[in-house]
């Protein structure tokens, strides 16, 4: 019942056995029944190569898919070796994520609980090519790609969960 909220490589530290830690919870809220933040949210957490498409467009309404969406950013960079969306303005960031997603649908705009969601995905211009995880990472197996796509889902309702994350093959 934690969102870290900054999940990034650096957040991240790897001892000499290969055990993982996080650190920097500087930003971590936690949630209470029904999974609701305790805390007033705000959308400017996270690294913004690292941010869901919710923190992109500025909702306030949003929950550990936040993280899943960072993780899936982070497993991706360590088969790439370079950041999966390296955006350079906020609009750039949502571009190069919908390329990679696809135009998202009227129900994962309405899922964003934003104000601003219809107005930012309108006014984005799809110069961006479609490139598939695939092409992006052509040495991951299959296993690790399907488990970074149901990562970087669009819709955070859709998006994998921590207990589905834990239970597939890639964990």
């Amino acid at each position: 019942k934690l969102i870290h909220r900054d999940l990034k490589p650096s957040n991240l530290l790897i001892n000499s056995d290969s055990t993982v830690k996080l650190c920097d919870f500087g930003l971590a809220r936690t949630l209470n029944e029904g999974n609701i933040c305790q805390a007033v949210m705000t959308e400017y957490v996270s690294t913004r190569w690292y941010r869901s498409p919710e923190l992109i467009i500025g909702s306030n309404h949003y929950s550990e898919g936040v993280d899943m969406w960072a993780v899936g950013c982070i497993v991706a960079e360590l088969y790439a070796g370079r950041p999966l969306f390296p955006g350079t303005s906020t609009i750039d960031q949502m571009e190069r994520v919908v390329a990679f997603t696809g135009p998202p649908s009227q129900e994962d705009i309405r899922s964003m609980q934003s104000e601003f969601a219809e107005t930012m995905i309108a006014n984005l211009s799809y110069n961006q090519p479609h490139i598939t995880l695939k092409q992006k990472l052509p040495n991951a197996d299959p296993s690790t790609l399907d488990f970074i796509q149901r990562l970087l889902v669009f819709n955070p309702g859709k998006r994998m969960t921590v207990y589905e994350a834990l239970e597939h093959e890639f964990v």
